[in-house]
């Protein structure tokens, strides 16, 4: 989640695993090399989407 300069809140899914329920095998347990890369990439996708609309918002308009 991020807030915009004005307040208003941000949200966005950017993975989304689906892994059984079960405990069967502890070899399963956390994010698997590919899905923490994937969840990385998103992270990094909307932090600098969000920092590109803060700059956009706050960057001072040019008359030419």
């Amino acid at each position: 989640m991020s807030v915009e300069a004005d307040g208003t809140e941000h949200s966005t899914d950017v993975v989304q695993i689906s892994r059984p329920d079960t405990l069967a095998d502890l070899a399963s347990l956390g994010l698997t090399l590919a899905e923490s890369k994937q969840l990385l990439a998103g992270v990094q996708q909307e932090i600098v989407a969000a920092q590109a609309r803060l700059h956009a918002a706050l960057r001072p308009e040019c008359r030419d």
